[in-house]
This record gives structure tokens, C-alpha cells and sequence, in this order.
């Protein structure tokens, strides 16, 4: 099992879990999947701005 596949399973396991009506959060290590999801799409990332500068010149 790949260490991508363990860490999405996890997710989805957190998922199922998060739908019982008294569960207020979601359990594991987000910020694990979130650093897998940037490594493994940055180029979706290409392009977005990333200095306050330039987010604000877009939002005028």
C-alpha cells in the first residue's frame, strides 16, 4: 500500500465518521493530506497569486 492511498483512506474513513450527527470535527492529520494534495497537484497552484499586494489589486 502506497503511503498516498493510506493517507486518502484515512480521509475518507474521517469522512464517514464526521456524518454522525454528534461528531463536531474531523478526526487525523489534515494538514498530512493537505501537504499530499499540494505535492501531488501543484500545478494546479500555477498562477494563483501568492503576495497581499497582488490579491488586493485583484480585489479593487
Amino acid at each position: 500500500m502506497s503511503w498516498g492511498s493510506f493517507v486518502l483512506a484515512t480521509f475518507y474513513w474521517e469522512l464517514c465518521q464526521a456524518m454522525e450527527p454528534d461528531k463536531m470535527s474531523i478526526a487525523g492529520c489534515l494538514l498530512l493530506l493537505h501537504s499530499w494534495a499540494w505535492w501531488n497537484h501543484r500545478s494546479s497552484y500555477v498562477g494563483l497569486p501568492k503576495q497581499l499586494e497582488d490579491i488586493r489589486s485583484l480585489l479593487d
